[in-house]
């Protein structure tokens, strides 16, 4: 007989147990619906067992189970399987480094990306549990991949804007060391109204410096300084009082603001979700639809939008500007018009990120903002930074020159306190081709003081009781000539030939009993002139 050994026996009850075992594996991964490491895993221990069967029917069993694996593997539930565990293995991978922190510096377009690769996963996945996939995670243990668009939004955002404070702190940097100086406004509602008063307080320090006499001008640093000289309290009673301004300005001059008023009401009516829309909604109807406030119900958008067509103009004006004069509310298209008109100067916008399509500004990118100070063709003055959320002022360098092209008119016209008396003098600016400034006498008055000490025309006006004139104004000059009728002023003079002398003029009662003087500038081929008298 050719009956096996004992050896081959005990070889042979190994083998039943590896294929016994191979056999549960297989029916316990197809219930568990684990992935295709494991299948091929199985699939690799079925290949290696298969030589070493020596039995016809051990080796037909290693070959219908090699075959039921493949079987398997090649099946549409096993390939929507596989998607499904994949899908929800890289949603776990991307929130294991969210939390690990390792997504914090990437660039906005890598978040982009990455937000667009975590939404299609998330679709997928649902895709195949409304299949009836039903491997996967437990409804409870599952990732939800909108919580993590939402995060990475987040991130991206955070990104942005930072990515953009550097780019405008170098934005900022490049216009203080070429053509302005920079002044940043609060991040608030009146940011806007911010940005004008520190316009006026600039604009207003470098007129005192044009029409101060002898003055060499005034440096970015010294504008600057002077500006920010200013506590928070002041500046922010300063945009307060722009914004009454402002509104006084639309109410005393409807027709020019009406559009503005109008598409601004119409765009607040139709649903804008906004606070100042919001409280624009909330004035009408309190004021122009009675029996809606006292039922303490919202107007619709329907009979807000009839009161365009039903109200008078001025009314619409009064809702308007009871909303938008209220500190923080914010304003833009109409305010900067209106603002344009207190400040005499014409105010333009520059937003230096986020798209304007709705025409309430410029917008272009920084290189577009010329070193002349121009941006989209127009001369711009106040820059609206996204990032921050808020306007700053921008004040050009060539308002610094003491030569400006245009000079602003100032006018001084009151009467004299009873008892005060001039010297009898008019004089006016001169600028000599160096640059250097003084007063020159125009006129000296018939029976006044200054006629008796024998002061002509033409004399140069140095000094008053000992004080320079150097950079004085002349407002601060008339202060120096008036005083009390029958005082002395002592003034430092200098005649053409003659040299510099000196004189003492007794105040002098007349006829006039005003002050009055125009003061065109300091410029050459502009001058200015003005008389004192006594009451």
């Amino acid at each position: 007989g050719g009956g096996m050994s004992g050896e081959e026996e005990e070889e042979e009850g190994k083998l039943a147990e590896v294929l016994d075992q191979l056999k549960q594996q297989r029916q316990l991964y197809q219930m568990d619906h684990v992935g295709k490491e494991v299948w091929e895993a199985l699939l690799k221990d079925v290949g290696e067992t298969k030589p070493k069967a020596t039995a016809q029917t051990d080796k037909q069993e290693l070959e219908e189970l090699e075959a039921s694996i493949n079987e398997v593997l090649e099946s549409k539930e096993y390939q929507m399987t596989t998607r499904l565990r994949s899908a929800e293995a890289e949603l776990d991978k991307v929130q294991s480094k969210l939390e690990e922190g390792g997504m914090g510096s990437m660039s906005t377009e890598e978040y982009e990306e990455m937000i667009s690769k975590v939404g299609q996963l998330q679709v997928e996945r649902e895709e195949l549990l409304q299949q009836g996939v039903k491997a996967g995670a437990e409804p409870a243990a599952r990732i939800d991949g909108q919580v993590l668009v939402e995060a990475l939004r987040g991130m991206k955002q955070s990104a942005a804007e930072q990515r953009m404070c550097v780019e405008e702190e170098t934005f900022a940097q490049r216009l203080s060391a070429s053509q302005f100086a920079l002044f940043r406004a609060p991040n608030d509602g009146d940011c806007l109204f911010y940005s004008a008063f520190v316009s006026k307080l600039a604009l207003d320090t470098l007129k005192r410096c044009r029409t101060a006499l002898g003055h060499p001008g005034m440096s970015l640093p010294e504008l600057e300084g002077r500006v920010r000289a200013f506590s928070n309290q002041e500046l922010a009673s300063g945009a307060i009082d722009m914004r009454l301004q402002a509104m006084d300005t639309m109410r005393a001059n409807p027709e020019k603001y009406l559009p503005g008023i109008r598409e601004a009401l119409a765009l607040a009516f139709q649903g804008a979700a906004d606070v100042t829309s919001q409280k624009l909604r909330h004035e009408a109807t309190q004021t122009l639809l009675p029996g809606r406030a006292l039922l303490g119900e919202e107007a619709t958008t329907e009979e807000l939008m009839a009161l365009l067509e039903s109200q008078p103009d001025d009314e619409l004006v009064r809702v308007y500007t009871a909303v938008m004069g209220n500190p923080g509310i914010f304003g833009e298209k109409n305010e900067v018009l209106a603002l344009s008109t207190v400040l005499g100067r014409k105010l333009h916008l520059y937003y230096f990120h986020g798209e304007r399509v709705d025409g309430k500004g410029v917008f272009l990118p920084a290189e577009s903002f010329t070193p002349s100070g121009k941006c989209g063709g127009r001369e711009v003055n106040i820059l609206h930074s996204v990032s921050g959320r808020h306007f700053s002022p921008l004040v050009r360098r060539d308002w610094l020159k003491k030569e400006p092209k245009v000079q602003e008119p100032l006018e001084f016209n009151g009467f004299l306190p009873p008892g005060t008396a001039g010297a009898g003098l008019s004089l006016k600016t001169i600028t000599e081709e160096s640059g250097t400034t003084h007063l020159q006498i125009c006129e000296v008055h018939k029976g006044s003081g200054a006629a008796a000490q024998h002061v002509l025309k033409n004399d140069v006006l140095r000094a008053i009781d000992g004080a320079s004139l150097s950079g004085k104004t002349m407002y601060e000059v008339q202060e120096l000539l008036l005083g009390p009728v029958g005082s002395v002023v002592r003034l430092e003079l200098e005649r053409p030939k003659k040299g510099k002398y000196n004189c003492n003029v007794t105040r002098l009662p007349n006829q006039q009993s005003t002050a009055k003087g125009l003061l065109k500038g300091v410029t050459k081929g502009v001058k200015g002139a003005f008389s004192l008298s006594s009451a």
